[in-house]
């Protein structure tokens, strides 16, 4: 059987199981694969077409030019048929202002196919990913299950009342005492999104699959992250520092050892 026989036989079947989805009796993955086995045939077909092309476009090599000298081997290198044309010239190139042209035609010529658009061009199905940035915020956090609308947690405070310090024998010892600490809720938030996509990109089932898991849930983080940043800047204590230049950047790390004893 043919390529054209191949294809207008799978076409017809797709046809079939078109009709057994809409009456319930097929399923969507029957619909899938019947898709697939035209496209593969479609594909062999227009790799088959371009061959044709291509080889139809190819013209007669030409005769490369004999060596001006026969006993001489054939330079094998550009550098080595430089060296062979100069000698062979026979020009002077101790002369100031010596200029020798050295001329090689190509040993082979192709001509351009009538349509080069349609043979030569090769597409590709996946999409190249844009730039991503780098998820860094939300690992910061613990995560955990909740039940409620809300979580409610203490926050440790910063009131330190006396604290240790060197005694002698037979002395008291100083006392210490921390502040109590602030209970905080914080609400439940949702983050959500949903796709739109035409009916061609939802048949194309990996496709879709692709978007969703890379594209789909980088945007959704992307947007936690986001969020979280936002949250945090409406919290006492978060530092500020203009400015995106080295030094700037130094400063506002120290700034965190400083005050927090940690590493930015």
């Amino acid at each position: 059987m043919t390529l054209k026989e191949m294809l207008k036989a799978a076409k017809d079947k797709l046809a079939e199981v078109k009709k057994g989805v809409e009456s319930g009796e097929k399923t969507a993955e029957d619909l899938s694969n019947a898709i697939n086995d035209v496209k593969d045939i479609q594909a062999k077909m227009d790799a088959a077409a371009k061959a044709d092309e291509l080889l139809k476009g190819l013209g007669k090599p030409e005769t490369a030019p004999a060596s001006k000298n026969e006993n001489e081997p054939e330079a094998k290198t550009l550098g080595e048929y430089v060296a062979r044309e100069l000698k062979a010239s026979g020009a002077d190139l101790k002369e100031r202002g010596a200029n020798v042209t050295i001329e090689r035609k190509a040993a082979a010529v192709m001509d351009k196919p009538s349509d080069v658009a349609g043979a030569t061009i090769e597409y590709e199905k996946e999409v190249i990913e844009g730039y991503r940035r780098e998820l860094l915020i939300a690992d910061l956090f613990s995560s955990a299950p909740i039940s409620q609308a809300a979580v409610q947690f203490y926050r440790e405070s910063s009131t330190v009342e006396g604290g240790p310090d060197e005694v002698t024998e037979g002395t008291k010892k100083p006392m210490m005492s921390f502040g109590d600490p602030t209970p905080v809720t914080v609400a439940l938030d949702k983050i959500a999104s949903y796709m739109k996509e035409t009916k061609e990109l939802v048949e194309d089932t990996p496709w879709l699959a692709q978007a969703i898991n890379q594209r789909g849930m980088y945007e959704h983080a992307l947007k936690v992250e986001d969020y979280l940043v936002g949250s945090l800047m409406g919290t006492s204590g978060v530092q500020t520092k203009t400015g995106l230049d080295a030094d700037k950047i130094f400063e506002a790390a120290m700034d965190v050892k400083q005050q927090t004893k940690l590493s930015a």
